[in-house]
């Protein structure tokens, strides 16, 4: 999670921007954040409860690993939205 996050913090420096939307992954499992950066300056990190897929039952087509895969979309969807409307110029 460290070089993640100095990731995130050397992006959020792009004047303009204040929320910096960023996951990390190992293929089986998602961590969804967001660096946020205050006016005054101060930043605030946000992370989600890691999202994982067991092999196992995705290759039985399980229901539960159907809805995991399809939350893990559907965040990144949401994280690629964040980051095209408000801070791609």
């Amino acid at each position: 999670m460290p070089e993640a996050m100095s990731q995130a913090l050397a992006v959020s420096e792009i004047p303009g921007r204040s929320i910096t939307p960023f996951c990390l992954t190992n293929g089986r499992s998602w961590i969804f954040a967001v660096l946020k950066t205050e006016s005054n300056g101060q930043r605030a990190y946000y992370a989600a409860q890691p999202f994982y897929l067991d092999r196992v039952l995705v290759e039985m087509r399980h229901v539960a690993a159907l809805r995991s895969i399809q939350e893990i979309v559907e965040l990144h969807l949401e994280w690629a939205s964040l980051c095209t409307k408000r801070f791609i110029r």
